[in-house]
């Protein structure tokens, strides 16, 4: 994580962008689990779009899981 600075030199923590495409992996299944299918595919497609090879798979994965349901 990288770690930058706020007015009060407080450590503010940011996400890398692979670890906030994790989060979202995480968030749609989640979602998922929640029966809430539509916001499930969304993140999902997200991922996709911007995630890494590994996550685009992962997600891929987790999309056809979901249509096959």
């Amino acid at each position: 994580q990288r770690h930058m600075h706020n007015q009060a030199d407080e450590p503010l923590e940011y996400l890398t962008h692979e670890e906030e495409m994790n989060t979202k992996l995480d968030l749609a299944l989640s979602y998922r689990d929640m029966g809430e299918i539509s916001q499930s595919q969304t993140i999902l497609e997200e991922v996709i779009q911007q995630g890494n090879a590994q996550q685009k798979t992962r997600a891929q994965a987790l999309l056809l899981s979901i249509n096959k349901a």
